[in-house]
């Protein structure tokens, strides 16, 4: 199928399981959250995990008991006596190592933590996923563990996983996040916000009518040379695949046929990455961006671009948050963890992330209200979807359709 080859943007750079929307979250921050339930697990009261080194701490009451009864302290004293022993501890430890491919950004969303926790440093580590799991790997080989808490995608995660190096944890202030973050994780790590991939256009080039609002919208010829696609885009039809399957599975003849018919009417520019593209197309340079980075895309319409996401289904992967078994410095990767999904942690790294955020408490974050603003849907794919011969089969057919190798 014909694509234009003129100009190679280059630039640095799920068992069956039904895809779980997430409308909810980004309707409105008063709903359940980013899942197909309506309704959120219960808000209990935070406990300490049964494997933290941090003991539960029970109070008497001022009040005596009767003969035939023994007092209990409240919910409140529990957890914050819990509260006191974990920051005294971690204290202790003075320090907690962090490793993510968003480390980058680490100031932006540790900027409270460290206000709050001055005398604990935070090391951390900014690489590629499959490099930090592969470290990580190769560490535990040699008996060596230095990382005490890992932020990345949740494919990514899951290897550490099956090499039994995650710790167990409670992740107390989850208590009220959609039970869909912490389903089939063991404890191990909870989801916390949506890695999506999205049309977008130029808003001055694009208006009214024209403005996309389906996935159907993509394949008018009226695109033809005036719109561009990523190679780094090459799993979109697996993700399409995914979005488009039903009962879990994944239609692979819809996908194909689809795209097919987006490459043939619109001929794309064929690009790499995402961050070039996205400032040609803020530019004027195309007026359609096939199937870019959200992350990328908040950051540009949040730095003023003239772009916008269409209104269509967003297909989304999930970042994970997870502890690692035998970390260095356990209390401080606890408190942490803690700070990370509470509400002032969710916002402040769905904002530097340019992810939105599964909690609850994030519906103020810049992506929760962009998404929201744009009247769209984020659908997660179920990661043992995401498989590397699924992966193989998407960037095959993406690839040879943008005439690249």
């Amino acid at each position: 199928m014909p694509v234009k080859k003129g100009s190679i943007v280059r630039a640095t750079a799920i068992s069956a399981v039904l895809i779980v929307v997430l409308a909810g979250l980004f309707v409105g921050c008063k709903s359940s959250g980013p899942t197909t339930s309506t309704s959120s697990s219960t808000v209990s009261s935070a406990k300490p995990s049964s494997s933290s080194p941090v003991a539960s701490s029970t109070t008497t009451s001022s009040a005596k008991p009767s003969a035939t009864t023994t007092a209990k302290p409240s919910a409140t004293t529990t957890t914050q006596n819990r509260q006191e022993q974990l920051e005294a501890a971690a204290k202790k430890e003075a320090k907690v190592v962090l490793w993510s491919p968003a480390a980058n950004v680490a100031d932006q969303f540790l900027g409270g933590f460290y206000k709050k926790y001055p005398d604990i440093k935070v090391e951390t580590w900014n690489a590629e996923p499959a490099v930090l799991t592969e470290k990580a790997l190769t560490e535990a080989k040699a008996g060596r563990y230095s990382v005490d808490i890992v932020l990345m995608g949740e494919g990514t995660i899951k290897p550490l996983g099956d090499a039994n190096l995650l710790d167990k944890y409670d992740w107390p202030n989850t208590a009220n996040w959609p039970k869909e973050t912490k389903d089939g994780t063991g404890g191990l790590y909870v989801r916390t916000s949506a890695i999506f991939f999205a049309p977008v256009y130029n808003t001055k080039l694009v208006t009214g009518k024209d403005i996309p609002t389906s996935w159907d919208d993509l394949q008018n010829p009226k695109w033809k040379g005036k719109a561009v696609a990523s190679i780094t885009s090459y799993d979109m039809p697996l993700l399409t695949a995914a979005l488009w399957g039903t009962g879990g599975k994944l239609d692979w003849d819809k996908s194909f046929a689809y795209w097919k018919k987006v490459f043939d009417n619109t001929q794309p520019t064929a690009a790499t990455a995402y961050t070039a593209p996205t400032n040609m197309l803020a530019t004027g340079e195309y007026s359609l961006f096939l199937a870019n980075s959200g992350a990328i895309t908040l950051r540009a319409i949040a730095n003023g671009q003239p772009i916008a996401m269409a209104k269509v289904d967003y297909p989304a992967r999930t970042y994970a948050f997870t502890l690692m078994k035998n970390a260095p410095h356990p209390n401080a990767a606890k408190l942490l963890a803690d700070y990370l999904t509470s509400k002032e942690g969710s916002i402040a790294w769905a904002n530097a992330n340019a992810g939105p955020s599964f909690s609850p408490d994030a519906g103020d974050s810049m992506p929760n209200k962009a998404v929201r603003d744009a009247g769209a849907t984020i659908k997660m794919i179920p990661l043992d979807l995401l498989t590397d011969e699924n992966m193989k089969k998407a960037g095959d057919f993406w690839r040879a359709s943008l005439g690249v190798k």
